[in-house]
C-alpha cells in the first residue's frame, strides 16, 4: 500500500491564491504535488467557506480516495483535467 501522505508536498500558497484567475496554472500545481485535484477542491471549499457546513477530515478523506482512484498514466483523463 501506498501512503500517498508521505509521497505528496503541500503546494506553495501562491499557487492555490491564483486558483480564480485565468491565468492559474494547474500544470505548476501537478509538478508541485501528487493531489492536484484534492488542492483545488479544497482551495474553493476554503473561498466559499463551506468548512462551516461539512467536515474537514471527512472531506479531505473523500478528496484523497477520489484522488487516488485516477490512473496517473492516464495522458488525458487523469486527476489534473479533472482539477483543471
Amino acid at each position: 500500500q501506498i501512503d500517498y501522505d508521505q509521497l505528496c508536498k503541500i503546494p506553495d500558497s501562491n499557487i492555490l491564491n491564483k486558483i480564480d484567475n485565468n491565468d492559474f496554472n494547474i500544470f505548476k500545481l501537478e509538478k508541485e504535488t501528487c493531489f492536484s485535484f484534492m488542492y483545488v477542491a479544497n482551495s474553493i471549499f476554503i473561498k466559499k467557506d463551506l468548512f462551516k457546513i461539512y467536515d474537514y477530515e471527512r472531506f479531505d478523506n473523500f478528496m484523497k480516495e477520489i484522488e487516488k482512484g485516477y490512473i496517473k498514466t492516464n495522458p488525458y483523463h487523469n486527476s489534473t483535467h479533472a482539477a483543471d
